[in-house]
């Protein structure tokens, strides 16, 4: 997954390395969030190398907290809490970031709905 900050910058999730890394507008890249076992990640990259990739390469992730991150979005009043959502955790993880998201479009849009319907 990935989502948009307010300084252009863009902030992709990473499934088997279990790595949110944030990429700026200028390409610089900078890891936010890292709960990786780089033995498990090289199992994974050395099966996906032979092509014998598997669902069992994907569903035994090997991490501290964070299983598969999948997903991220911004949120809050100030959109500097971050949501992960995880393949094969039982929560959605939340941290804050010092930079604010990206408001969605569709959120201007819901207002003037909910102002003209309800």
């Amino acid at each position: 997954g990935f989502a948009f900050d307010l300084e252009g910058g863009v902030w992709v999730t990473c499934i088997v390395s279990n790595k949110v890394i944030r990429i700026s507008s200028n390409g610089q890249r900078e890891i936010i969030l890292n709960d990786s076992d780089t033995s498990h990640v090289n199992y994974v990259e050395d099966a996906y190398q032979k092509g014998i990739l598997e669902r069992k390469h994907l569903d035994n992730i090997v991490s501290t907290k964070l299983k598969n991150i999948s997903s991220i979005c911004f949120g809050g009043s100030d959109l500097k809490t971050v949501f992960l959502g995880c393949l094969l955790g039982e929560e959605i993880a939340t941290f804050k970031s010092k930079i604010a998201g990206l408001q969605p479009t569709h959120w201007e849009q819901t207002k003037l709905i909910n102002e003209h319907f309800c």
